[in-house]
């Protein structure tokens, strides 16, 4: 399994280094569009020196450096892997003396409301006693000189009496706040622990004296950034923060198009994935066994010959035109089926009144959480105009609280909310199977007829056995072998989700957003769930194996 891994890993990730039109090349157009559009937007010097849609050299090189293009593939590779250490984070253009903030880790309140923890960064250059020999060197104590990630010299006490070193602040926040009321009790606990620990990050003229000198309390040295490069004439110093972690450590890599981890963005979809293979799954196989033995007894028989033609026919029907072909008759005003998504919007109560029991409800204001709906001093809006005031969109309708205590309550109980997904999901999970069908189908038939011709099974029969038990006590479970030795494919199909189905009812899945990944460029997400959907066939694969052997008495892995 583990030769297989980094097999399947190291060819599709180098495939997609060396096609054209990976992220560099889409990030080189956007600064090329986004410069010309700046040059048609009136900037008549730079429109008329032609240089408005051709990127510096040095700009390139940022590119490049920033998208890992200047390491070999090979080290790339490792780095992804997180067998090599790769830069975190990067601050390019910092100053001497001068402080920058630092994003150390986001705070979620809210979907809508977030802050961060910061720190102040500051450089300064620190010099050290040099002496000049008889030849006219130099000669400083208590450093050898600088290199950056690749082992070039890029700073030298020897010529420069001086040294660069880095401070940084305590952290604390970038906005004081006090914790909401409508949040749950744990995401209060989660926030108190950072405001007993965290206070608001001061301006940075308070971490420094009347005379421009660090206060001592206030910074450290700090151990995470270093010095990658320093461009002595223009003053410009490249910092850079190294750490090991990639797809070994847990870490699939960072969305530039959704501006989140990968991880977090497959992992709030992993569960309609999971949905969809556990349930087609169970469904395959509890249709397809049962239905392949009937027609291996009652083979050449109507219901054999109906059946096939009708499992054939599905297999040979794409499923996403299926998908379509039921959208179009199933689902809308005169269908019985929703036409999209893999749940309702909402699940809330549909009125509301304020806590006199009175409707002070004629509508609701899109945009806003619904805990803001209704508060003890009453709604947060009222009406369609002081929900537009506020820049949100006006939906016509009533809501009132079913007790009159000024609090929302579920709409569906839990079964409810089972039958509303079922009721979604249930074209999709059509489409999902109806391709294995005929295989699983038609394999369980053809191979319980085969064993039915066995000696074995003839020798049952003349022994007196019931034709029951010979057929669902002997022939079907040595039957069941070539089927077992197929559930591994089937289950990395159905849990790395489908691309085309997703799209068709656009449901925000696994498959969709790695459709919309490979449209945008977005190789993070593409190789995110290259790793996803290669752990689930080899895991697929061990489970057919431990299945043959308990199904065929003769298999023994010792």
């Amino acid at each position: 399994m583990i030769p297989t891994f980094f097999g399947t890993t190291i060819i599709f990730f180098y495939i997609l280094q060396v096609v054209p039109g990976g992220p560099f090349e889409t990030a080189v157009m956007q600064l090329k569009m986004q410069q010309i559009s700046s040059g048609e937007s009136g900037s008549g010097p730079a429109q008329e020196s032609g240089t408005n849609s051709q990127l510096t050299q040095k700009m390139l090189e940022d590119l490049r450096i920033q998208y890992g293009l200047d390491k070999p593939i090979m080290v790339r590779y490792l780095i992804w892997m997180g067998l090599w250490p790769r830069e975190d984070k990067v601050k390019a253009g910092a100053e001497l003396y001068t402080e920058f903030r630092e994003n150390v880790e986001k705070i979620e309140i809210s979907d809508s409301e977030s802050y961060y923890l910061q720190r102040w960064v500051y450089i300064e250059e620190e010099f050290v006693d040099c002496d000049t020999t008889s030849d006219g060197s130099k000669i400083c104590e208590g450093d050898e000189g600088w290199e950056d990630s690749l082992g070039n010299d890029i700073w030298d006490p020897n010529t420069e009496e001086g040294k660069l070193v880095i401070y940084e602040s305590k952290p604390g926040f970038d906005f004081a706040f006090s914790i909401p009321d409508n949040i749950s009790n744990e995401k209060k606990n989660y926030i108190e622990n950072y405001l007993n620990n965290y206070k608001e990050l001061p301006e940075a003229d308070d971490l420094f004296d009347y005379e421009g000198y660090m206060i001592k309390d206030s910074w450290i040295e700090s151990k995470d950034w270093k010095v990658n490069d320093y461009d002595i004439e223009s003053g410009s110093i490249r910092l850079t923060q190294h750490k090991r972690k990639g797809i070994l450590s847990g870490y699939l890599g960072y969305s530039r198009v959704h501006d989140q981890d990968v991880s977090t963005l497959i992992w709030d979809r992993i569960h309609i994935s999971a949905y969809f293979g556990i349930i087609g799954f169970i469904l395959s196989y509890l249709i397809c066994v049962p239905l392949g033995i009937f027609k291996a007894i009652w083979h050449g028989s109507k219901f054999d010959i109906l059946s096939s033609a009708t499992v054939f026919i599905g297999y040979s029907v794409p499923a996403y035109a299926l998908g379509v072909l039921m959208l179009v008759y199933l689902t809308g005003d005169d269908g019985f089926f929703p036409m999209h998504g893999f749940s309702s919007d909402s699940w809330v109560a549909e009125e509301f009144t304020d806590l006199n029991g009175n409707e002070v409800w004629d509508g609701q204001c899109i945009g806003i959480n619904d805990s803001e709906i209704v508060t003890s001093g009453g709604p947060v809006f009222l009406n369609e105009k002081s929900c537009t005031d506020e820049g949100h969109k006006w939906n016509p309708e009533e809501f009132n609280d079913l007790n009159g205590d000024g609090t929302y309550n579920e709409k569906f109980t839990f079964f409810d909310k089972v039958f509303d997904i079922l009721h979604h999901t249930a074209l999709p999970l059509i489409c999902w199977v109806i391709g294995s069908f005929a295989t699983l189908t038609v394999l369980m038939k053809n191979s319980l007829l085969h064993n039915l011709n066995e000696d074995y099974v003839r020798t049952a029969f003349a022994k007196g056995l019931s034709e029951r038990r010979v057929i669902f006590f002997h022939a079907v479970r040595n039957s069941l072998i070539p089927i077992a030795t197929g559930i591994g494919g089937i289950i990395g199909i159905f849990f790395a989700g489908s691309y085309l189905i997703e799209k068709v009812f656009d449901i925000d899945g696994i498959g969709l957003l790695s459709y919309n990944a490979l449209l945008t460029s977005d190789f993070d997400i593409v190789l995110g769930f290259l790793i996803i959907g290669t752990i689930t066939r080899l895991v697929g694969n061990l489970i057919s194996d431990i299945t043959y052997a308990l199904i065929d008495p003769r298999i023994r892995f010792s």
